[in-house]
């Protein structure tokens, strides 16, 4: 199960992180958002990011950890399948919000199923690769992410089972959901919640 969650954070990873790094210019190219504007909008997102951590801990050892890996999932892929259609400030604002809540049901719950049971020895380590995991997916969606933006804004529209994308930001949320969608569907249907 370790393994699962050092793969499930490095995926979550690089899908937040390529969504947050290029969220501010697109808040500034497309509603007009200033420095400040965007700087709230920061602030905002770390106000969520800190309650709902403490919150979507507080969940998994009350509900158990994969109840709230399966919440936190589920949460991460509506913001994203709703936040690639909704094409207005407060749309963006709003799904913005519900991938940090999701993102928070999943990365302490991660965390504490790759530390339990560890020891003096063994949880350094564990707790070490989870972090790698972590900051290697943010890495991975700097470079990714900079990359499929520069070949997709040459590509659009694009017609995608006639749902028109129009824009390159809704193909990244697309593509960046697409690794999660997977592993959420794979935990639903074969990891059983242990007793």
């Amino acid at each position: 199960i370790k393994t699962f969650c050092y793969t499930c954070e490095g995926l979550s990873s690089f899908a937040t992180s390529v969504y947050s790094y290029y969220l501010y210019f697109y808040m500034r190219d497309e509603f007009g958002f200033n420095t400040k504007e965007n700087l709230a909008l920061a602030a905002f997102n770390g106000l969520i990011y800190t309650i709902a951590a403490w919150q979507g801990g507080k969940f998994a050892q009350r509900r158990g950890y994969f109840t709230a890996l399966k919440v936190g999932f589920v949460l991460m892929m509506i913001a994203w399948a709703a936040g690639s259609q909704w094409h207005s400030a407060f749309g963006v604002v709003l799904m913005t919000g519900v991938l940090n809540v999701g993102m928070c049901f999943l990365w302490p719950t991660m965390e504490a199923i790759v530390s339990e049971g560890g020891d003096a020895v063994t949880l350094p380590r564990a707790v070490g690769i989870y972090n790698v995991a972590l900051l290697g997916g943010q890495y991975m969606s700097t470079i990714a992410g900079g990359l499929l933006l520069g070949w997709l804004l040459h590509r659009m529209p694009i017609d995608i089972l006639g749902v028109e994308i129009r824009h390159a930001w809704q193909m990244v949320f697309v593509l960046m959901g697409l690794p999660g969608l997977l592993v959420a569907a794979t935990v639903a249907l074969t990891v059983p919640e242990p007793p």
